[in-house]
């Protein structure tokens, strides 16, 4: 799966590459972006997902390394749409206070996911070529 900017189409990462992850630390696929929390759920659930720090595409490893590994905002390289935050200075729980977040988030509301396919191949931030579907 890869996740794009929602404001231009940029491809931001691919999901076999850099996993996202719930706020449980679970790892999430395209269906977590269109389905609603049940209730009793965690918040940090709907609204975004999380990235670990190993494995970082190189664009927000920039970003983070710009910041000094401290804290800052997720802006998309082509068109600097704020996309998310990191904060590796505290760790914050999620609502039932159960878990760590991870330290890099991304809003769901503000990039799209396309499921990989082998059509129209596209280049990454990462330089490598990817495979996604017709829009």
């Amino acid at each position: 799966m890869l996740l794009k900017c929602k404001k231009c189409r940029n491809v931001l990462l691919n999901t076999e590459e850099t996993p996202l992850l719930s706020g449980h630390n679970a790892q999430v696929d395209g269906n977590f972006f269109s389905r609603h929390i049940e209730s009793g759920e965690c918040l940090e659930n709907e609204n975004s997902v999380y990235l670990q720090e190993e494995g970082l595409p190189k664009w927000i490893e920039e970003l983070v390394n710009q910041a000094g590994w401290l804290k800052g905002k997720l802006v998309c390289p082509k068109c600097a749409l704020r996309l998310g935050s990191f904060n590796f200075i505290s760790g914050r729980k999620c609502t039932c206070d159960k878990y760590v977040l991870p330290p890099v988030h991304i809003i769901k509301s503000k990039v799209d996911c396309s499921r990989i396919s082998v059509e129209n191949p596209v280049t990454c931030q990462t330089n490598q070529d990817v495979l996604i579907d017709k829009e």
